[in-house]
């Protein structure tokens, strides 16, 4: 797959991505920030599989986005933090989706190309 291909590609699935946040109750049970993290995780290996991103290349950007929405990233994530903030589980599940949206945008625009298999 050439990177014109990849980029059309991966537009398709913030596309995707942002209609899951707009209806996520089509898309997970309940409707919490577990659910969302679990849909994000088959959803990034979906990609992977495909060939669309490669995880190693996806995993700082990742990082850089969940930063740039002001959570401090750690091993588990940012759901903790998010907790104590008090957040619904709804408004957690849509910050999981909106961490993964800037991701793939990001990533995009920084226009990587895959590692050499």
């Amino acid at each position: 797959m050439d990177q014109a291909d990849r980029e059309q590609h991966v537009s398709a699935l913030i596309e995707q991505l942002e209609n899951v946040r707009k209806r996520k109750g089509m898309y997970m049970f309940p409707v919490d920030g577990q659910a969302a993290q679990n849909f994000v995780i088959g959803f990034s290996t979906a990609a992977h599989a495909l060939g669309l991103v490669f995880m190693e290349s996806k995993t700082p950007v990742w990082l850089k986005a969940g930063e740039k929405r002001g959570w401090k990233i750690c091993a588990v994530g940012p759901i903790p933090e998010m907790k104590e903030r008090d957040m619904s589980n709804e408004e957690i599940a849509d910050e999981v989706l909106a961490i993964e949206i800037e991701t793939w945008r990001m990533w995009l625009s920084e226009n990587k190309e895959p590692p050499a298999e």
